[in-house]
């Protein structure tokens, strides 16, 4: 644990993990824990991982805060507005059920900030880096898309495509649909049957389910760039 973080280790309905296998962040673990509106970073290596823009620290197995605020008494606190505390630290920034992370291999960590419905960055790398349109620097973050209620997320580093489960609710149906949204500066000439402009979206499937069924999790195959996902129920 890192000491200054006791609460980090306290995971309440957490919905999604992410592992890093390339530098400057190899090793690292991102855990969207939901229900306490937090991201935390978990260093699952054997090396020191430290960015000095966040004043972190990680020594193996430490595990800290991300991004998400609790009040004085500990207790954690929702966003009072979608993308609080963007264009600042991660550290410093609000979040509402974050239900979806992934890692970008330059080092930039993809949020999704479920009841915000935002898409949000966080630049774990030591450099500033563009996503999309956005330019961040060294531990900042910002809302890089506006989505419904993004579910899950995941990257394709192959092609420069992230791609998420949104979804809006009308009534007892939950409309949930699979976006691919191109993360680069170059238009793709062949990417899910048609062009995808640069930083630009499309819908790649769209279903309607009862109640809150609902498309939840999401995954890329690095080979091929085929997009899986798992609907609920």
């Amino acid at each position: 644990n890192v000491a200054s973080d006791t609460q980090a280790n306290d995971f309440n309905g957490p919905r999604a993990i992410a592992y890093s296998d390339t530098a400057p962040i190899a090793s690292l673990l991102a855990v969207a824990d939901t229900r306490d509106h937090a991201i935390r970073l978990v260093n699952s290596g054997t090396a020191t991982w430290s960015l000095v823009a966040l004043g972190l620290t990680l020594e193996p197995g430490d595990i800290a805060t991300l991004a998400g605020l609790e009040s004085a008494a500990g207790l954690p606190i929702a966003s009072t507005f979608p993308g609080q505390g963007d264009g600042g630290l991660a550290t410093a920034a609000a979040l509402d059920s974050p239900e979806g992370v992934a890692f970008m291999p330059q080092g930039v960590l993809l949020v999704a900030d479920t009841l915000a419905s935002r898409i949000r960055a966080i630049n774990l790398a030591p450099t500033s880096q563009m996503v999309g349109s956005t330019t961040l620097t060294p531990g900042e973050i910002q809302t890089v898309l506006s989505q419904t209620e993004p579910r899950a997320i995941a990257f394709d580093a192959l092609h420069g495509v992230a791609v998420a489960c949104v979804g809006s609710s009308s009534g007892l149906l939950k409309t949930s649909s699979v976006i691919a949204w191109n993360t680069t500066t170059t238009n793709l000439s062949n990417a899910f049957g048609g062009s995808l402009a640069a930083n630009g979206t499309t819908t790649i499937g769209t279903s309607a389910f009862k109640n809150t069924d609902a498309a939840r999790g999401i995954a890329v195959d690095p080979a091929t760039g085929d997009v899986f996902f798992a609907v609920r129920n």
